[in-house]
């Protein structure tokens, strides 16, 4: 800013008249003159101190609170670095993990050890690639080879897809007997002759594959060769076409549509059939949702569902639940027609049977099946079942002479309607075997379960919860044969994997568990016995029922146990009780047969034997 030169000159004149004034003022007066100019300096001075001081204290402080503040961002800022370099760290090392998996890097350094003659190193890669790689690479042939395998349509061309692929699973995982069995059944369908089309059955077959070769979504052609193939026995391939045809059916004609429920239905007993109950399982959960709020399912759709929940529950080993399950369904249809409730009237003395009321589930059987051969014919698949299943109860009562007379009856009706290597037909084989365990004959039922195995683990696979029975009663024809190290050998084996399909409380299971403290038994071994028969009688009213033969096995399986440890005394109560529980079988039965013989065997011995 300009100041006028007029005002500073007319300032500097004032002041120099001021000075000359002070200039002739007395001392005194001067003094007094001074003191309130001092006075109002220092006074400015002091504000102007104070004022500094203040801020300096203000500097201070917002320095120090940005120091805190800056010291926190640090340490935020050093966690944050430190795990950006633990995720680069972990990023770097999973890259590495990656290139060792990625089958182009290790083709490319396979290629280039092998170029440079490192043939060791090109071996040791290949090998680590496969230990690593092999689960990954199994599991993916396995989808593609049931991908192949559901469409159907593809004739030759898919199964030898599907073949390929199983095989490359097979590779990936050598031990794996899923595997090599699915191998074995799609090279035994390449085998089969082609579809006669002058046969009306056959040429259905074939109108349906036309059908899906002019549009793979059709829903009615896969339902319904879904369904022929469960009929033929093929449940693998029928889960796949079962399952497919679901997925097909929730775009059109909808979820909730009684045709689909019908088919996931289908498909639900499909893979309990082939040893799926996971995929069942999951089935019901969906079907149970869709039925709770379908208002207008029919009565027939609902003993479907039943029938199918039932089949599940004794599966599992629940046979009790699946009784009162049917019960309850039958009670609310008591007003429908018979022929809405034959395959409910089935499971329930299917599961009685199982609870081991043999002579309730006999009598109901042979109530059904005059309404089976009246509704669906003699010859009918499921007249055949129901004529198989009381051949079941005579043998576990003890009648295995009528059972297998029965049984033989019902083999060439069985070879001719279902085919000599059907699953039913295979059934009837394996239970005819048992009845020849039954009336002692071990060396006959042995020879016929081993010709009998090879086809079970060919058609049903050989983690299939029958092929599982059928190892386990080879093991019995050896127990009954004497060759105790033997059938101990084969029961070891066989316990891990009916621990891992059908589960350490299954029914099954626990047997297999009882039979290997038998064999111990039978080889004098009995302290080795003792925490096996401990277990078995304590989960033994649970698993199988407090008042199931089976239960009563392990009192007298104890009993031997306890003679052969000394501890006499302690046997009778469990003596009693096996008394008790075999009183309702007949004399001819395997059960009663050895207490009888024990007790005879005790009583002629000064000293009580285990042996």
């Amino acid at each position: 800013m300009d100041f006028d030169s007029g005002i500073l000159s007319k300032l500097a004149n004032a002041l120099v008249d001021y000075l000359n004034t002070f200039a002739k003022l007395p001392p005194k007066d001067q003094l007094a003159a001074v003191l309130p100019v001092v006075k109002w300096v220092a006074v400015g001075l002091g504000v102007v101190v104070s004022a500094m001081i203040s801020v300096v204290f203000w500097l201070h402080r917002r320095s120090a609170r940005h120091a805190i503040e800056f010291a926190k961002e640090k340490v935020g800022l050093d966690a944050k670095i430190s795990i950006l370099d633990k995720a680069n760290k972990e990023l770097s090392e999973e890259k590495a993990r990656l290139l060792v998996r990625c089958p182009v890097k290790v083709s490319e350094n396979l290629a280039k050890e092998l170029r440079d003659g490192n043939f060791e190193r090109a071996s040791l890669q290949a090998t680590d690639f496969l230990k690593i790689g092999a689960p990954g690479i199994a599991t993916i042939h396995r989808h593609l080879a049931e991908e192949a395998l559901g469409r159907i349509e593809d004739g030759e061309a898919g199964l030898e897809a599907a073949r390929l692929h199983a095989l490359g699973w097979l590779a990936a995982d050598p031990q794996s007997s899923a595997a090599r069995s699915m191998v074995d059944a799609i090279t035994d369908r390449m085998n089969r002759a082609p579809p006669d089309e002058a046969d009306e059955a056959q040429g259905d077959y074939a109108e349906l594959i036309r059908a899906l070769e002019r549009k793979a979504d059709d829903f009615a052609a896969l339902w319904s060769l879904g369904r022929r193939e469960f009929i033929a026995g093929d449940y693998r391939v029928a889960r796949l076409v079962l399952e497919r045809a679901v997925r097909v059916g929730i775009k059109s004609p909808g979820p909730a549509t009684p045709e689909v429920i019908e088919c996931r239905i289908d498909a639900g007993r499909a893979a309990l059939w082939s040893g799926d109950s996971g995929g069942c399982e999951t089935h019901l959960s969906v079907l149970a949702r869709q039925l709770e709020g379908a208002t207008r399912a029919s009565p027939a759709l609902r003993a479907d569902f039943t029938i199918m929940q039932a089949n599940f529950l004794q599966y599992k080993g629940l046979y009790a639940q699946a009784i009162r399950t049917v019960d309850k369904v039958l009670n609310q249809m008591s007003a429908e027609k018979p022929e809405h409730k034959l395959g409910l009237f089935f499971q329930r003395a299917s599961a009685l049977h199982r609870v081991g009321r043999y002579g309730e589930a006999e009598a109901a059987l042979r109530d059904l099946l005059p309404l089976e051969e009246k509704i669906r014919g003699a010859e009918h698949p499921d007249t055949l079942t129901t004529r198989y299943t009381i051949a079941q109860c005579l043998l576990m009562q003890g009648r295995a002479a009528e059972a297998e007379v029965a049984l033989r009856d019902l083999l060439p009706l069985q070879e001719k309607i279902r085919g000599a290597e059907h699953p039913d037909t295979l059934t009837t084989r394996y239970t005819i075997a048992q009845c020849l365990l039954e009336q002692g004959r071990a060396a006959e039922a042995e020879a016929e379960l081993r010709d009998l195995l090879p086809l079970q683990e060919k058609i049903m696979g050989a983690e299939h919860p029958e092929t599982l029975s059928v190892r386990y009663n080879i093991a019995r024809s050896l127990l009954d044969q004497g060759r105790a190290a033997e059938a101990e050998a084969a029961l070891r084996d066989l316990l891990p994997l009916e621990e891992t399909v059908l589960g350490a409380e299954h029914p099954e299971t626990l047997a297999t568990r009882y039979n290997i403290a038998r064999s111990l038994l039978d080889q004098g071994r009995a302290a080795e016995a003792e925490p096996l028969l401990t277990e078995a009688l304590a989960r033994a009213p649970a698993t199988f029922g407090a008042e199931h033969e089976k239960t009563g096995r392990c009192h007298f399986l104890w009993v031997r146990c306890l003679d052969q440890l000394g501890r006499h005394g302690e046997a009778g109560p469990h003596l009693a009780e096996a008394e008790r529980l075999f009183a309702p079988l007949t004399p001819e039965h395997s059960y009663r047969r050895d207490l009888t013989a024990y007790l005879a065997e005790r009583e002629a011995s000064a000293v009580p034997v285990g042996a």
